[in-house]
């Protein structure tokens, strides 16, 4: 892979209005979405939400190795009976297995599925669509097996969880959210599945994070900064978040690292408000491509993230303007492909 070609030497600049969280709205006026962006409205937690024992008190002290192993254990630890327990996470129990490590597969997403609304209710593979009204746009999903995504959140029923088979088309339900949300982001947090910020459907944004567990989704440390429309990728131990806002007219540019069982902001800030935007781990490094911005328009920029040095790299441009509501991708070689709003394909040669 080529050297990053520009350095961002800007953290952050100024914001300007930020009408709108996703161009849908803009497009889809039968969808009404004046719900999402009240500021002030206050979200509770429910007071069932469970609170899932920590890695910390199941691993005793002196009984694992230092270093890159240590943190594979560390990672691995209490994970094997919630993979036992459930079908669509055996895969991933099978490598383990195989390789005696916390393999690379479960330090980023999968990259083997494509998919995105074309409609409010349509999901678009590379092999068919699946409409269903049990999930919208405003729903999100995560890769968590070769075949299989899993989909939590928006449309009626925003607490609802769905595993959905890419290749048969078949969905089936998983336990369901503690908090409802929409607009909110998915990838993997200490090994598990996990849902992070988003909005309720009375338009206050989010800190919220819920991982699941073996029979139910339970309470994560909350993440610094209230946020929808954000984005996020694991990398290593690391999740890290991106973009995003926390009310129709503030963007939010700070970059959150989870940790040690808590999130902290770095110095290095997005150079500008994107909301949508597609992320996914190459190497050490998360590429991040298009967005909403504050300007009202979609965004053909392509940003690196060096995830060593915490810092942020130009890349040349996407060649359209697009946004992405889910992050699903395809890494083919030296390309990513996937799909961008409506359906738009997306092939980007990672150079």
């Amino acid at each position: 892979m080529a050297e990053p070609s520009e350095l961002i030497l800007e953290t952050h600049s100024e914001v300007k209005k930020h009408e709108d969280p996703h161009p849908i709205e803009h497009e889809e006026p039968e969808i009404s979405d004046d719900k999402i962006h009240h500021k002030h409205e206050e979200e509770k937690q429910p007071e069932h939400a469970k609170v899932e024992p920590t890695i910390e008190e199941n691993v005793k002290e002196g009984t694992f190795e230092s270093g890159i192993n240590g943190i594979y254990h560390r990672a691995l630890a209490g994970s094997e009976e919630i993979i036992k327990s459930h079908e669509f996470l055996q895969p991933l129990h099978s490598q383990i297995k195989k390789n005696g490590k916390f393999h690379e597969t479960f330090l980023s997403n999968y990259n083997t599925i494509a998919a995105e609304f074309t409609k409010n209710n349509t999901l678009k593979f590379t092999n068919g669509e699946i409409e269903n009204l049990k999930f919208d746009w405003k729903s999100r999903s995560m890769q968590v097996s070769d075949d299989n995504i899993l989909i939590t959140g928006g449309a009626e029923d925003s607490t609802q969880v769905l595993i959905i088979n890419s290749k048969t088309f078949s969905i089936s339900e998983l336990p369901r959210l503690n908090t409802p949300r929409e607009l909110h982001t998915m990838t993997w947090i200490d090994f598990s599945p996990a849902v992070i910020g988003g909005c309720c459907k009375e338009g206050g944004a989010l800190d919220s994070v819920e991982v699941f567990g073996k029979d139910s989704w339970y309470a994560k440390a909350s993440i610094k900064r209230k946020r929808y429309g954000l984005s996020a990728c694991t990398s290593g131990n690391k999740t890290w978040v991106f973009g995003g806002a926390d009310c129709r007219n503030s963007a939010v540019l700070e970059i959150e690292v989870y940790e040690n069982f808590m999130w902290t902001e770095i110095n290095t800030k997005m150079p500008r408000g994107l909301v949508g935007i597609g992320a996914f781990k190459v190497s050490n490094e998360i590429w991040m491509m298009g967005g909403f911005n504050c300007d009202g328009k979609n965004s053909e920029e392509v940003f690196v993230f060096d995830v060593e040095n915490e810092k942020l790299f130009n890349k040349k441009p996407l060649g359209l303007e697009t946004s992405f509501s889910q992050n699903l991708w395809v890494l083919d070689g030296e390309y990513a492909n996937g799909f961008g709003f409506r359906g738009q394909e997306v092939r980007y040669r990672l150079e």
